[in-house]
């Protein structure tokens, strides 16, 4: 069947959806969340698999390098809509569950003092601690790390976001990749030259810009020059301040440009029973990522009291996160969310899966 002129001009136009994105994301996630389900185990680091387990905290740099892309995607896909349209698309599809999630944090914490022997005084902030959480910044302040340890990166995704936001400024898509590239070279020069602000974007940009390499090496070929240009800045900079972060965003990065091709065959079989357990843990991912403190650290709590093994917490404590998070994205997130194609949902209904910017 034949496409029409003006559809065919949309799609080579719209960005492309990596769906492998998903089950990557749900990977990364339930690396952090067995990380946290059995991080205060008092044994954790007697036997192999609790080492193996302590190692689950770079779950959160395959994080950036896939926002990285899905982020370079929205706004080549919000161009023309300007950028109001992608602040209020980022908001929407960020804000409310995280909102939600604060409130189920202390929500949980407070019903579980009884069990528990705690105190509530952790959730008793001043004004400007609760003005820090609610507007995302208190990775400038002495407040990170309360209420939820988790939402630290999501201050700086939100950093991220802004200076995606400053690229719709320019109209030409070149202007923009050269934007883009500017400002990993600044951020690379700024790390090199030490100068620091705590809390300031520039220390995580390079594997964030990976994921914006590899969208532009695979995401729109007429750009395939930014993307390597990209994706060696990064290289470079990882070579000259080497940190651990950096590498696993990285091989996160390669692991993308490593499967893109392979994207359809996947999206296809989305559905098998093999692979659909990932796509789901991918769909729910955000939701997952947003309480699983909450949950699992208080199952851990539990379960140490009785002398559980380190094995027994990590399943009970990410089986019970991963329940609480599918009902959390059931009833919170997904009437956020913005609307996009589904691998699985287009497996499921044995239709063509459809070309479009994930959301």
């Amino acid at each position: 069947m034949s496409i029409p002129a003006t559809a065919g001009a949309i799609q080579r136009e719209a960005p492309r959806r990596f769906h492998l994105l998903d089950p990557l994301r749900g990977v990364a996630a339930l690396a952090v969340v067995l990380y946290h389900c059995v991080g205060t185990h008092p044994h954790v680091s007697d036997g192999l698999l609790g080492r193996v387990l302590l190692q689950g905290w770079a779950g959160v740099f395959i994080f950036f390098p896939i926002s990285g892309y899905c982020i370079a995607a929205a706004t080549q896909g919000s161009h023309w809509h300007g950028l109001r349209s992608f602040v209020a698309r980022r908001w929407r599809r960020i804000y409310p569950p995280y909102l939600a999630s604060i409130i189920f944090a202390i929500a949980v914490g407070f019903a579980a003092l009884p069990f528990s022997r705690g105190s509530a005084s952790s959730f008793y902030l001043p004004a400007a601690g609760w003005a820090s959480i609610l507007t995302l910044t208190q990775v400038f302040t002495q407040f990170d790390g309360r209420i939820n340890p988790v939402y630290w990166s999501l201050c700086y995704e939100e950093q991220f976001y802004i200076v995606m936001a400053l690229s719709l400024m320019f109209t030409g898509a070149r202007a923009r990749a050269a934007y883009l590239v500017a400002v990993t070279v600044a951020a690379i020069a700024l790390n090199l030259s030490g100068w620091t602000v705590p809390g300031l974007f520039t220390g995580f940009w390079v594997p964030f810009a990976a994921g914006i390499g590899v969208y532009y090496s695979v995401g729109e070929q007429m750009d395939r020059r930014i993307g390597a240009l990209l994706l060696a800045l990064c290289v470079i900079s990882a070579a000259v301040l080497p940190t651990t972060g950096t590498f696993v965003s990285l091989f996160g990065a390669l692991v993308m440009l490593a499967l893109a091709p392979f994207d359809g065959w996947f999206a296809r079989h989305a559905s098998r029973a093999w692979l659909r357990p990932l796509f789901v843990l991918g769909l729910v991912s955000y939701s997952l990522y947003l309480i699983h403190v909450p949950v699992g650290g208080r199952v851990l709590n539990l379960l140490t009291r009785v002398d559980a093994p380190v094995w027994l917490c990590a399943i009970a404590g990410a089986v019970s996160s991963v329940l609480c998070a599918r009902l959390f994205f059931k009833w919170i997130e997904r009437p956020f969310l913005n609307p996009r194609p589904s691998a699985l949902q287009a497996a499921q209904d044995r239709r063509p899966l459809v070309i479009a910017a994930a959301s």
